[in-house]
């Protein structure tokens, strides 16, 4: 397989929803796409070939994808309607207070 060829699975259009059949492409579980051998991809669509030195530091141990996109993340926030100009956050306080937001 080629670099091109890869870079094209990786950009694939995920699927409708939920797991796509055998030999339906790819599969998407939890908004965690899953590379042909079951390997969890990144949100960079980072995906290491069975034979990539890289994969070293996952010997032994599973590689870990955070299911919470960023974007998906923001999909899932309504939208406030407001007739100012200007929407702002005070923060939640507390001990560990979240800054001011613009």
């Amino acid at each position: 397989e080629n670099w091109i060829s890869t870079f094209k699975r990786i950009n694939d259009p995920p699927p409708a929803a939920g797991l796509v059949g055998a030999g339906g492409g790819r599969q998407v579980l939890r908004g965690v796409d899953l590379a042909d051998h079951g390997e969890g991809r990144t949100h960079t669509g980072q995906v290491y070939d069975d034979k990539d030195n890289r994969k070293v530091r996952f010997v032994g141990r599973q590689k870990e994808v955070n299911e919470n996109f960023t974007i998906h993340l923001i999909a899932e926030q309504p939208v406030s309607q407001v007739s100012s100009r200007v929407i702002s956050c005070e923060g939640a306080g507390g001990p560990l207070p979240t800054p001011k937001c613009i």
